[in-house]
């Protein structure tokens, strides 16, 4: 299989807690908050450029890390900022909420073909509307499919999630005649 390039892991935890947000944006000054256009914090990192969420009830989300590593250690920054600041935090659950990959078969695709060799009510494609055909792999699962043969998977949970259905995909996409992979 060719290169799959994680764009995105999108991470969160929950803390034991609810926070006072408007404490903490006092407190904490370099961290964005507009509650008419957001309702939590957002606190930003320039090297990557990753953004860790925080809301009122405790939830965190962080967004941008291409690693859940990354991901986890700047969730961990923010809360020990909050620390520095005298709140008391403590999070549990860090979990992978979504993996956004891509990756590229190196092949024009024919979408028309794809589309009708898959499951019509699991594909949606409508040209004028979007580049792509939609691809409703699963419950939780979304396969952006590109002319150029580009493929972007939105949903996983893990790694090893995303490569097999990858994989499955590429299985499906070479039984329709006409696909070339």
């Amino acid at each position: 299989m060719t290169e799959v390039i994680i764009e995105n892991i999108v991470t969160s935890a929950v803390l034991k807690q609810p926070i006072a947000i408007e404490e903490v944006a006092s407190k904490i000054p370099d961290a964005t908050y507009v509650p008419e256009e957001f309702p939590g914090i957002v606190f930003h990192f320039s090297d990557p450029k990753i953004d860790v969420l925080l809301f009122p009830d405790g939830r965190i989300v962080c967004t941008g890390a291409r690693k859940y590593e990354l991901a986890k250690e700047k969730i961990e920054d923010v809360l020990e900022k909050l620390k520095e600041k005298g709140f008391t935090v403590e999070e549990e659950n860090m979990e992978i909420t979504n993996i956004i990959a891509s990756h590229d078969l190196e092949n024009m695709l024919p979408i028309d073909k794809i589309v009708k060799g898959l499951s019509t009510e699991d594909i949606t494609y409508d040209s004028n509307r979007f580049p792509g055909a939609i691809y409703h792999y699963n419950n939780h699962i979304v396969l952006l499919i590109f002319p150029n043969g580009k493929i972007v998977c939105i949903g996983a949970k893990t790694i090893e999630e995303l490569l097999r259905v990858l994989k499955e995909f590429k299985e499906k996409l070479s039984t329709i005649e006409g696909v070339a992979i």
